[in-house]
């Protein structure tokens, strides 16, 4: 995954959403939508959700464009050589 971007993957407890800052860095969110628990799909620096148009920080997880109510939950994640893992 190119620095910048995001991608969504099965994760053990469902979809998860992977942001990649930086070169060092990863982050992961929840990727179900807080609006109405559709799956949201990565777009760069942007999680977007198909349903209903929010748009959620694949870094931060926080809401940039409504209707959703609240920030995706974030999930501890490191990089351990090629893997993304979580603690």
């Amino acid at each position: 995954m190119p620095v910048g971007g995001s991608l969504v993957v099965d994760g053990p407890n469902g979809p998860v959403a992977i942001g990649r800052p930086s070169t060092n860095r990863v982050v992961a969110h929840t990727a179900i939508c807080t609006h109405m628990g559709c799956t949201v799909e990565g777009n760069g620096a942007r999680l977007n959700c198909p349903c209903h148009g929010s748009i959620y920080d694949a870094f931060t997880g926080v809401v940039i464009q409504d209707p959703a109510p609240l920030p995706l939950a974030a999930i501890s994640v490191r990089i351990v050589g090629m893997a993304i893992v979580t603690p």
